[in-house]
């Protein structure tokens, strides 16, 4: 049995200018997340395990 097609809603005017503004906002502010203290303990790990 097919599943009836849903419609997708459309932002127009003041509703696509606001999720524009937030989305380039949000795309701006993306940052990168810092994992060296992780890799020191997974090196140490790795090195006492010798398989380093």
């Amino acid at each position: 049995m097919a599943l009836p097609i849903k419609i997708i809603p459309v932002l127009k005017e003041k509703e696509a200018e606001n999720f524009v503004k937030k989305a380039e906002k949000a795309a701006s502010k993306s940052s990168t997340v810092d994992f060296s203290k992780e890799l020191k303990k997974t090196h140490a790990i790795l090195k006492k395990a010798n398989m380093m």
